[in-house]
């Protein structure tokens, strides 16, 4: 349970803990007030939809004030608000050119967090990490699945290009 999402080994640790009378309060009052937050958002939704037909030309300057704000109220650091521009221009200039965010924003937050289970079974592994890696039967399963999926991929778009070549000539 704790590999499906990020940062779930906390609620995995409050459900497998052994002594449950020493759980904190803080992760009961965390789950209440996400729970109350999500109860308030049934009745309010209708009302934050309205926000869509504002104007863009009221709503971007307002966006942009509450994002160089934000930004450097995070930090006190006017470093802050250079990144956060260097970024928004970088987001517009792929969306400009038709490049999806979506991979990279994955990249950027997942990537640490696969870099550190790596070092990890780099650390376990004694002679090779693919050998560790590939010893249990649901982690070769899942190694197996990804090269077809790429190899399927690349096999697609080969015989896509092929295919409107012929239909050209």
């Amino acid at each position: 349970m704790a590999l499906s999402m990020p940062g779930m080994y906390r609620f995995s640790f409050l459900i497998n803990n052994k002594y449950y009378k020493r759980i904190s309060n803080s992760y009961l009052r965390g789950f209440g007030v996400l729970g109350f937050w999500g109860f308030v958002g049934l009745f309010v939704a209708r009302y934050f939809g309205k926000i869509a037909k504002i104007p863009n030309y009221f709503l971007a300057p307002a966006i942009i004030i509450l994002s160089v704000v934000g930004s450097y109220a995070i930090g006190n650091n006017i470093q802050d608000v250079y990144t956060m521009i260097i970024f928004g221009l970088f987001g517009y200039l792929m969306r400009k050119f038709n490049y999806p965010p979506a991979p990279l924003i994955l990249g950027l937050i997942l990537g640490p967090i696969a870099e550190t289970g790596f070092r990890q079974s780099q650390i376990l592994a004694n002679e090779g990490v693919l050998l560790y890696i590939l010893n249990n039967n649901i982690s070769l399963i899942l190694f197996v699945l990804t090269v077809i999926s790429i190899f399927s991929a690349i096999y697609l778009e080969l015989t896509k290009k092929t295919n409107y070549e012929k239909n050209i000539s």
